[in-house]
C-alpha cells in the first residue's frame, strides 16, 4: 500500500532512514532470535516494527517533542546467523557493544527474550564494568526465572543472568501477572533478592510510581541500566501478537508513561522490545504499539 506523502507530516520511518543531523544518538538494532518455548515467528518482529513506523509521525503532542531532536542510527541486523544463546553470546555481545559506541542509548528489536542476556552483557562491556554494576528493569508479565537445566530459552533469561553474576538486588520486575508464574519461581526471585511489582500494584499505584521507584533505587548504585520491555506485559486486548499476554495487563498508556520516565534517566543506556509474533497480530495493533514505544523512548531521552 502506497502511503500519502505530505512534507509537513514527516513519518517516523523517514526519521530512522534519514542521515544523522544533530542531537543525542540512539542506535536501533535487530536481534530477531527465535528460541521461544512457545512456537512462533518472533524473529519477524524487527522488520514489522520498522514497517509500522511508517504509520506514525515524528511528533509527540503530549510532550511537544519531535524525533528530529534525536538522531536515529539503524544498525540493521546484528544476529550472527544461526548461533544459539550459548555459542552466540560472545559475538552478539561484542557486536551490540560496538553499536552502542558514540550513543546515549541503544534499542534492540527482538526476537524473543533470550537475546536480553547478550544485550545486558553488551551494556556491561560497553561501560567497561562487570554485571554487578548493571541494573535491569523489566516490564513483563513473566518472571523468566525458569531453570536453565534444560538449556537456554526466553523463559529463563533472568536465571541465566543471575548465574552469570548479575545481582538479584539489581533487578526490578514491573507488571508481573497472576496465573502466569509459578510459586517456585516467585520463591527463586525472593531468594535472589529481586524486586517484583505485580500488575495489581501497578494498576493501583501507577506505572510511573513503579518505574520511578526502580530508577531511584538503581541509579545511585549502578553504572548503567537496561530496560527490558516484554510487550506481553500489555493486556491481551492490546497485544494479540504476544502469545504470553494475559487479561488484566497494562494499557499502552501505562507502558508509555513508564518508558518515558525511564528514557529521562541518563543511566538507562539500553532498551529491548521483545516477544512479538507479527503473524498473530490483528489490525497491526501490537506492531503499532511497539513502534510507539520505540518512538517514546527515542524522544524521551531529550528530557535528560
Amino acid at each position: 500500500m502506497k502511503l500519502f506523502h505530505d512534507p509537513d507530516w514527516p513519518r517516523a520511518s523517514e526519521w530512522l532512514a534519514s542521515p544523522p543531523t544533530s542531537g543525542p544518538i540512539v542506535a536501533i538494532g535487530d536481534l530477531g532470535a527465535n528460541l521461544s518455548i512457545t512456537p512462533g515467528r518472533t524473529d519477524a518482529a524487527p522488520l514489522a516494527i520498522r514497517e509500522a513506523l511508517a504509520r506514525l509521525s515524528t511528533f509527540d503532542i503530549e510532550t511537544g517533542l519531535d524525533l528530529s531532536g534525536t538522531q536515529g542510527r539503524d544498525t540493521g541486523d546484528l544476529d550472527p546467523g544461526k548461533l544459539g544463546p550459548v555459542e552466540g553470546l560472545e559475538e552478539i555481545a561484542t557486536r551490540w557493544a560496538g553499536a552502542l559506541e558514540g550513543t546515549v542509548a541503544g534499542i534492540v528489536l527482538g526476537g524473543d527474550n533470550s537475546v536480553t542476556r547478550p544485550t545486558v552483557h553488551a551494556l556491561a562491556r560497553h561501560k567497561g564494568v562487570g554485571l554487578d554494576a548493571i541494573g535491569v528493569v523489566t516490564l513483563d508479565a513473566h518472571l523468566d526465572l525458569r531453570s536453565t537445566a534444560p538449556g537456554l530459552h526466553n523463559g529463563n533469561v533472568l536465571t541465566a543472568l543471575l548465574e552469570d553474576g548479575l545481582p538479584g538486588t539489581n533487578v526490578f520486575q514491573i507488571g508481573i501477572a497472576p496465573f502466569a508464574n509459578s510459586r517456585e519461581y516467585v520463591e527463586a526471585g525472593r531468594r535472589a533478592g529481586t524486586t517484583v511489582v505485580t500488575l495489581e500494584t501497578v494498576h493501583r499505584e501507577g506505572a510511573g510510581t513503579a518505574m520511578s521507584a526502580a530508577l531511584e533505587n538503581l541509579a545511585p548504585r549502578v553504572k548503567a541500566i537496561h530496560l527490558d520491555l516484554d510487550v506481553d506485559v500489555l493486556d491481551r486486548a492490546f497485544a494479540p501478537a504476544c502469545p504470553g499476554a494475559r487479561p488484566m495487563g497494562l494499557s499502552i498508556g501505562q507502558v508509555r508513561e513508564a518508558i518515558r520516565l525511564a528514557a529521562r534517566e541518563p543511566k538507562v543506556e539500553s532498551m529491548s522490545i521483545m516477544e512479538i509474533d507479527p503473524t498473530m497480530d490483528s489490525g497491526s495493533r501490537t506492531m503499532l504499539a511497539a513502534a510507539m514505544f520505540l518512538c517514546t523512548f527515542a524522544t524521551g531521552i531529550q528530557l535528560r
